[in-house]
C-alpha cells in the first residue's frame, strides 16, 4: 500500500497544540498578574494660595491624557488607568489628607501637588510607603535632595535653573542691584537662595535686601517699606499668586510701582491669579500696578505632539473641560499631561517585561531610566529626578490681562529675548532707565557760567588737573583757586576774584624776577671776574654776599608762582621748598655779613643748627608715625592736620638749615 503522504502542517500539529495550551495558561497567569485597572493619585491646588483657573486647566490636562492612554491599543491593552484627583487647597494638611485617603485605592503614583509646601509632605508620606510621586509645577530646590525626598520626580526644572535664568535676565537688560522678598516657605525660601547663588556667581549683581514673610500674612507693611529703603528699582517676588497679590497693593501704597520700577516674578506669581480676587474677578488696581512685570516659568508645550493636543484642547467644552476650548495651553497643564503618560508608559514597561515586580521600588528604578517624546518635547529625568532647566521668559503688557511669552532661556543659548515684545509699565517698548539721581549742578568753563544737569547722569563731571577740562563742580565756582585754563571760575563775577590779583601780582613778580636775575649777571661779571669791566664798588661791598642775596630774592619770588594756576599737591608742597631756603638762605647771608668775628659765630651758629637739625628730625618722625601709619598709636590731631603738609614743611626746615654749612 503506498504510504499517505503528509501535508506541511500535520507533523507540527501536536506542537500547535501546546502552543495554543501554552498560550491560554499563560494568559490566564497574566490575568492574576496584570491588573484590569490601575489607579493614579491626583492633587491639584483648585483654591488656597496658589490656586486659581489655571489649576482647573491642569486637571483637564491631565484627565485628557488618562483618555488618550486608554483609548490607545498599544499602551496598557488590558488595563485601563483611573486618575483620582482632588483639591489640596494648597494647604499642607489638606494635601496629606488627600494621599492618605487615595491610599485606599492602593495607587501605583502620585500626580503632583502644584506648590512646593503641598509636594514636600506628599513626598514624605510617599517615600515612607514607597510611591512614586511626579509633580507638574513644584520647582523647590529642597526636593532635589534624594536622601529626603527619594520617590519625588518631576517634569519641571527646579528653581536653581530658573534663579539662574533671571540673574541673566538681569545681566541681560545691565541691571546690577536687585532686592528680595518672599514667603518663608519651601519655595520661597529656597528660592531666593537659589537665586542669591545665581547672583553670587554673575560678580555683577548684588541682592541688597531679602525680607521675608509667612505665607498668607495681611501685615507686610514693614517688609515692603524696607524694600524701598533698599534703594533698588529691581525687585523679585519668589512667592505663589495669592501673597504676590497683597505685597502689589502695599508696593502701590509705598511708590514702589511705576516707570523707574521693575517687578520680576518666577513661575509661582507670574499667571493671572496675582491678580484676581477669591470670586474670580479682576483686582484693577493691582492688575495696574502689575503693568510691565517680567517673568519666568518652565517651557512650555512644543512639536507636532503638542500641536495634536492643542487640536483636540480646542474642541473641548470648556465647561466639561475646564481651560479647554481655546488655541494654547498654559506650560504646567502640557506638563501635567507628560506626567500621566510617563507613568503610563512606565508600567507599560514592568507589565511587559516584569509583570511579576510590580514594587514601589521597581515603578520608580523605571521611571528614573523613562526617556520619551511628550508635548513638552524630549522628557526624561536627570540624577536628581528633574527635568533639565529651559524656560520661558513672559510679560505682561499694560492694558492686558493675560502674560505673554517674550523668549527663552537654556543653558546652551542663555537669554534669546525678543525686545520689540516686551510692553513696560509706561507702555513703551523701550526698557525703563532705572539709574535715578537727582538734579546736579556744574560748572563749565568753556562757557563761563553754571549749569544745572537734569539726569544727574548726563553730563561728565571732571576734576581739575592739568589739561583742558570742561566741566567740574559747582563747588570750585568762586573758591579763590583757579580751576580752568582759562580763569573763568574765578572770573570778576565772583565778590572776591582772584583774576585782577593774578594778574597784578604776576606781572610784578615777573618783572622783579626778571630784574633780579639782570642785576645778578652784572654783580658776577662785574664783581667777580677779574677783567677790565670789573666795577671797584661793586667788587669792594662783597659780590658773593650780594649774588646769595639775589639768589634768595628769586627763589622767593619763584615760590608765590606756586598760588597761580590750578591747585595741585606738587604746587603746595614746592611752595615751601623754595621759600623756606630762600628765608634761610637771606638770614643767613645778612647774619656773617654782619657779623664782626666769624669764628665764634661759626661755633655759635654751627651748635644751634644742628641742634635745630635734630629736633627738626624728631619732629618729622613723631609726624610720620602718629600722622600718617594706620595704626593704634596714630594721634588724631595731627592726623587731622594733614600730616603729609607738616612733613614737607618739617623737610623745607632741615634743607634750610643744611644749606647754612655752606658758610
Amino acid at each position: 500500500m503506498t504510504p499517505r503522504k503528509q501535508t506541511p502542517f500535520s507533523s507540527s500539529l501536536p506542537e500547535v497544540r501546546v502552543l495554543v495550551v501554552f498560550s491560554v495558561l499563560l494568559a490566564a497567569v497574566l490575568a492574576q498578574v496584570i491588573p484590569a485597572q490601575v489607579n493614579l493619585v491626583a492633587s491639584f491646588s483648585q483654591t488656597g494660595g496658589f490656586g486659581n483657573p489655571n489649576e482647573y486647566e491642569w486637571q483637564s490636562a491631565a484627565r485628557i491624557a488618562v483618555e488618550h492612554i486608554n483609548a490607545n491599543a498599544t499602551i496598557l491593552p488590558n488595563t485601563t488607568l483611573f486618575l483620582n484627583y482632588t483639591d489640596d487647597q494648597t494647604q499642607q494638611k489638606v494635601g496629606m489628607s488627600v494621599f492618605l485617603a487615595g491610599l485606599a485605592l492602593n495607587p501605583v503614583g502620585i500626580v503632583g501637588a502644584a506648590s512646593s509646601r503641598v509636594c514636600t509632605v506628599i513626598s514624605f508620606a510617599g517615600t515612607f510607603y514607597e510611591i512614586p510621586q511626579i509633580s507638574y509645577s513644584c520647582t523647590s530646590v529642597a526636593l532635589s535632595n534624594k536622601v529626603t525626598h527619594p520617590y519625588f520626580l518631576r517634569v519641571v526644572p527646579p528653581d536653581n535653573g530658573q534663579s539662574k535664568a533671571i540673574a541673566d535676565l538681569m545681566e541681560y537688560f545691565g541691571w546690577t542691584t536687585v532686592a528680595g522678598i518672599s514667603t518663608a516657605d519651601e519655595y520661597g525660601v529656597t528660592g531666593i537662595q537659589a537665586f542669591q547663588d545665581a547672583v553670587d556667581q554673575t560678580k555683577t549683581i548684588k541682592l541688597v535686601r531679602v525680607e521675608q514673610f509667612i505665607t498668607g500674612s495681611v501685615t507686610i507693611l514693614t517688609q515692603v517699606t524696607n524694600l524701598k529703603d533698599s534703594g533698588a528699582r529691581v525687585f523679585l517676588s519668589f512667592m505663589v499668586n495669592g501673597d504676590h497679590k497683597s505685597v502689589m497693593k502695599v508696593a502701590l501704597d509705598q511708590g514702589i510701582v511705576g516707570d523707574a520700577y521693575v517687578w520680576i516674578c518666577p513661575d509661582g506669581c507670574a499667571s493671572s491669579a496675582s491678580y484676581l480676587e477669591d470670586d474670580g474677578k479682576q483686582n484693577k488696581t493691582v492688575l495696574k500696578a502689575m503693568a510691565g512685570t517680567l517673568g519666568t516659568r518652565p517651557a512650555g508645550g512644543r512639536g507636532p505632539l503638542y500641536e495634536a493636543l492643542l487640536e483636540d484642547w480646542a474642541e473641548r467644552d470648556p465647561v466639561e473641560y475646564v481651560g479647554a476650548g481655546k488655541t494654547f495651553m498654559h506650560p504646567f497643564a502640557a506638563a501635567s499631561y507628560d506626567a500621566v503618560w510617563a507613568y503610563a508608559l512606565a508600567l507599560h514597561d514592568i507589565y511587559t517585561n516584569q509583570p511579576n515586580n510590580q514594587t514601589g521600588r521597581n515603578m520608580l528604578e523605571h521611571l528614573r531610566n523613562i526617556s520619551f517624546t511628550g508635548v513638552t518635547g524630549e522628557v526624561f529625568f536627570d540624577e536628581n529626578y528633574d527635568r533639565a532647566p529651559e524656560y520661558e521668559f513672559l510679560n505682561l503688557a499694560r492694558g492686558d490681562d493675560l502674560f505673554h511669552s517674550v523668549g527663552t532661556w537654556t543653558v546652551e543659548n542663555g537669554v534669546e529675548i525678543d525686545n520689540s515684545k516686551i510692553t513696560w509699565f509706561d507702555g513703551t517698548n523701550t526698557p525703563p532707565d532705572l539709574d535715578i539721581r537727582p538734579p546736579r549742578k556744574y560748572f563749565s568753563c568753556h562757557d563761563g557760567k553754571e549749569k544745572t544737569d537734569p539726569t544727574g547722569k548726563t553730563v561728565k563731571i571732571e576734576k581739575p588737573k592739568a589739561g583742558d577740562v570742561n566741566n567740574i563742580d559747582d563747588d570750585y565756582y568762586c573758591d579763590q583757586y583757579v580751576d580752568c585754563d582759562n580763569l573763568a571760575d574765578e572770573y570778576f563775577e565772583c565778590s572776591n576774584s582772584v583774576v585782577p590779583a593774578y594778574i597784578t601780582f604776576g606781572i610784578i613778580t615777573s618783572l622783579l624776577i626778571i630784574a633780579t636775575v639782570i642785576l645778578l649777571i652784572i654783580v658776577f661779571f662785574c664783581g667777580c671776574i677779574p677783567w677790565k669791566l670789573r666795577i671797584h664798588r661793586i667788587h669792594a661791598s662783597n659780590p658773593f654776599y650780594l649774588l646769595l642775596l639775589l639768589l634768595a630774592a628769586i627763589l622767593g619770588y619763584l615760590s608765590t608762582f606756586s598760588f597761580y594756576g590750578k591747585p595741585t599737591v606738587a604746587s603746595c608742597g614746592f611752595q615751601p621748598w623754595l621759600v623756606g631756603p630762600a628765608a634761610i638762605l637771606l638770614i643767613s647771608t645778612q647774619y656773617f655779613e654782619c657779623s664782626n668775628s666769624v669764628v665764634p659765630a661759626y661755633i655759635t651758629f654751627g651748635i644751634i643748627t644742628s641742634l635745630l637739625i635734630i629736633a627738626t628730625v624728631i619732629l618729622l618722625i613723631i609726624v610720620f608715625f602718629c600722622g600718617c601709619i594706620p595704626w593704634k598709636l596714630r594721634i588724631h590731631r595731627i592726623h587731622a592736620s594733614n600730616p603729609f603738609y607738616l612733613l614737607l614743611l618739617l623737610l623745607a626746615a632741615i634743607l634750610g638749615y643744611l644749606s647754612t654749612f655752606s658758610f
